[in-house]
């Protein structure tokens, strides 16, 4: 058992919270060196210092920490290892409890890849096992829980219209990105970014790789070593047309190659709540091609940028779609480049993140 007692942007205390998500990954590097978790892991306890709260953070499968001796007026925990249990020994009189997810309702969530998996196997006959289902009791810490945070939007949000006080705020990245002046948008129209974390199969590679065979086009792969095997060996008579990269640094300058390479970041994925991935490339000016279930916000509603386009999941689809997207203008891939940097600049910042994760807390208590 780990406890860290986090105040460096207490300024009032007003009462005194238990988070549980991921102590660890508190840094003190400056924002733009952060992804992913990392910023959550940052800006959760910050935000709950900047509400008034003295923190105690202890690690989201860390079973061994009891609360009962602490008068805590909220807690805020992720997953379902440890919240049932620090819900049910808090005080509830007096303590308010959260749940804070990163995406779709768990059980949705197992649906909608199970469903891909299978859909793999009647394809091309190979059984692969989901490997980002969700096992652990995340029913009862719903059950339990005074409001709902998830990252992603109203999509996200809609898979758990069973429950009460449920809030979509969006992901966020702090990537500087680069400029973009110089960039041959004529020559990127047919290059396409795929850079994703573990889950091929949930977010949508094989999809991609069936679509994107037989084209003119590129599609650029970055992806974990195991995933990269497995998708080379389901694919072998694709290995030529699809680039493979492994797990590059995001602050690399290989990574810097392929988003001055390619105008698009491209997702299949079948549920995520705002993936960071995507959104880091946005940063560079990496124009989004995504699923509706990777709950973004809707592209219309950022003004006066519109940006993007939404992919159906079904390959013949994507074959069709990446197609008359390598056919957009040279302006209009500028334009739309320029509103995608600025949107992962402005309205997914870790400032604006900050701002809608406060006004979800303050709502819900």
């Amino acid at each position: 058992m780990t406890i860290f007692n986090y105040n460096k942007f207490l300024t009032e205390q007003k009462g005194r919270a238990l988070l549980s998500y991921l102590p660890s990954k508190v840094s003190n590097k400056p924002d733009f060196e952060l992804f992913g978790n990392q910023l959550y892991a940052n800006y959760l306890p910050r935000a709950l210092n900047e509400l008034g709260y003295m923190v105690d953070y202890i690690d989201w499968q860390d079973t061994n920490y009891d609360p009962y001796a602490m008068n805590y007026d909220l807690f805020i925990g992720h997953g379902g290892y440890n919240f049932k249990q620090m819900a049910q020994r808090i005080n509830k009189r007096f303590c308010k409890t959260i749940f804070f997810s990163t995406g779709f309702y768990w059980r949705e969530f197992n649906r909608l890849e199970q469903e891909r998996f299978d859909a793999l196997y009647q394809r091309r006959g190979v059984r692969l096992q989901p490997d980002r289902q969700i096992t652990t009791d995340e029913e009862s810490a719903l059950q339990l829980a005074d409001g709902i945070i998830t990252l992603g939007n109203n999509v996200t949000a809609a898979s758990y219209s069973d429950f009460r006080n449920v809030y979509a705020i969006g992901g966020m990245t702090a990537q500087r990105g680069q400029d973009l002046a110089g960039k041959d948008y004529k020559a990127g129209r047919k290059h396409f970014l795929f850079y994703s974390g573990d889950g091929s199969v949930h977010k949508g590679l094989d999809l991609l790789i069936e679509a994107f065979t037989g084209t003119d086009l590129h599609l650029h792969v970055c992806i974990s070593k195991p995933d990269m095997l497995s998708m080379m060996g389901i694919y072998p008579e694709e290995e030529l047309s699809i680039n493979y990269y492994g797990n590059i640094d995001i602050h690399g300058s290989l990574f810097e190659k392929l988003t001055k390479q390619c105008d698009w970041v491209i997702s299949a994925t079948c549920c995520e709540g705002c993936p960071s991935a995507v959104l880091e490339c946005m940063a560079h000016g990496l124009i989004p091609i995504l699923t509706g279930n990777a709950s973004l916000t809707d592209y219309s509603s950022i003004k006066p940028c519109k940006y993007g386009a939404i992919l159906n999941q079904n390959i013949m689809d994507i074959r069709t779609s990446i197609n008359n997207i390598a056919d957009t203008s040279i302006d209009e891939c500028r334009e739309l480049s320029k509103c995608s940097q600025i949107t992962a600049q402005t309205y997914y910042s870790p400032a604006a993140f900050s701002l809608r994760l406060k006004e979800a807390i303050e709502a819900i208590l």
